[in-house]
């Protein structure tokens, strides 16, 4: 079966409005852990999208340049081995083993089908759509494909081998940003990015969209298993839905403690694992009406997607992580844990001299020694090295000083085994580049009513911008 289916802060001298870069509610809890990284591999450091585990293999989906959908061995995740890269660039994939197949949906090229019976990936179907039609993701059901097409809907495709693939009809979703889909029964369920959740009459003749539930956030991945949708949302967390009945899904709970963006999600009996950009989330879903997030744990670079192995002992986590993949189990730390009380802060303005106090936690079983704090230029930091007994914290005061804009990162050097190195980003006057919680740059734009509309004149009100994008 797919994977689918098997399943304080202190202010002195000058004010400083400081608010934590975390998304949801969850903003204010400390950093938790419960994840221990086993390897890194970065040979092919170009904008890795996406991964799925079949077994000890990881197929990663490489979003810039030509080298399209790669091949990683995790048989010893510790020592992560690329074995192999086929078909064009790729933005999400999704494998098949009961066929030994593999889905690639590749953007603007289209969607290709993978044979991976054998030791290396061998491209067996592919479809090229018509211009400007993204393809985001989908699911492959029985012989037909169904494919988030974004702004253009859902396209439904012919998928028989040896092919080749054939473009049936499109399902129209009106205003719509379909970034995945899975059918179940007679029913298509849509993750519709701004939109929430789109449900699809499939019996209908044409297909017809019979309810769509507006939900926070990005709806961007879902996977359905034990008669539960799970959906990503972004900034808005992970909800699921109960599918007794699939035309009519009930929302069990939602869960925004989410420390980043949600995007690839994937589950292993109770585990639910996230790419959640600054982290890895790994979320308890043993009661669907009560989500908890067990761990969230800072990655290397950029925490894109994220697919856990279906194996109730020991399994594997794999991670595209922008610039490289890499393993993680979870299980919780042994021996000396590094926790930080927030991973980002924005001082804003800085005229002189400003700071806070960050809270340094030993969440181990055996004493942390923070060896060096570094701070970069145009800040301070106090204490620069100490030592923490299992479960004490130090609080760390960092200071901004002088006007010159600065967005870099206060690295901490420790013992703790997974995490030896962390960084923890710092900003002020720095308004090329505003954080979550900082004060927006003021600007002003053409409105649609031809009229100029400036940032500032709207303070206290409620603004929403969109941005969109094509590559």
């Amino acid at each position: 079966m797919n994977r689918r289916d098997r399943a304080a802060a202190t202010v002195r001298r000058f004010p400083l409005l400081l608010t934590l870069l975390l998304a949801g509610p969850g903003a204010s809890s400390a950093q938790l852990d419960n994840l221990e990284r086993v390897g890194h591999e970065e040979s092919n450091p170009f904008h890795l999208m996406n991964a799925e585990v079949v077994g000890d293999r990881v197929y990663v989906s490489e979003g810039l340049g030509s080298l399209g959908m790669e091949t990683y061995d995790v048989s010893d995740p510790s020592q992560i081995l690329r074995i192999d890269q086929d078909g064009p660039t790729t933005w999400r994939t999704r494998g098949y083993p009961e066929r030994d197949r593999l889905v690639g949906f590749a953007h603007l090229d289209g969607v290709q089908i993978y044979d991976i019976s054998g030791p290396s990936t061998e491209l067996v179907m592919e479809y090229e759509p018509e211009p400007n039609t993204s393809y985001e993701g989908g699911d492959w059901s029985g012989d037909l494909l169904y494919v988030a097409a974004h702004q253009r809907g859902v396209d439904v495709l012919s998928a028989v081998e040896p092919g080749p693939i054939q473009f049936l009809e499109r399902i129209d979703l009106g205003d719509n940003a379909a970034w995945d889909c899975d059918r179940v029964g007679e029913i298509l369920l849509v993750a519709n990015g701004r939109h929430g959740l789109t449900v699809v009459d499939l019996a209908e003749t044409p297909p017809a969209v019979i309810r769509t539930i507006p939900l926070p956030g990005l709806a961007n991945d879902l996977l359905v298993q034990d008669l539960l949708l799970f959906l990503s949302l972004g900034p808005g967390g992970v909800a699921v839905f109960d599918l007794a009945v699939p035309s009519n899904p009930v929302l069990l709970d939602h869960n925004t403690e989410s420390r980043g963006n949600v995007t690839q999600i994937d589950r292993a009996g109770h585990r639910l694992v996230a790419g959640s950009w600054t982290h890895l989330e790994l979320y308890d879903t043993s009661d669907p009406h009560a989500l908890s997030l067990l761990g969230a744990e800072d990655t290397k670079t950029w925490a894109m997607g994220a697919s856990i192995q279906d194996d109730p002992i020991d399994p594997i986590i794999a991670l595209a992580d922008w610039r490289g993949v890499s393993t993680y189990r979870p299980n919780p730390d042994a021996g000396p844990d590094i926790e930080l009380s927030t991973p980002r802060i924005d001082f804003g303005a800085v005229a002189f001299e400003a700071d806070t106090v960050v809270t340094v936690t030993n969440r181990g079983t055996a004493v942390l020694e923070v060896t060096e704090v570094t701070p970069p230029g145009g800040f301070e930091v106090d204490p620069q090295s100490f030592s923490l007994g299992a479960g004490e914290s130090q609080e760390v005061t960092i200071t901004a000083v002088g006007p010159d804009g600065v967005r870099s990162f206060v690295r901490y050097l420790s013992n703790d085994p997974d995490e030896a190195s962390v960084r923890q980003y710092v900003y002020k006057n720095n308004d090329t580049f505003p954080q979550i919680g900082s004060v927006a740059p003021d600007f002003t734009l053409l409105g649609n009513d031809g009229e100029e509309h400036t940032l500032s004149d709207y303070r206290g009100k409620v603004v929403f911008l969109e941005f969109g994008a094509n590559w």
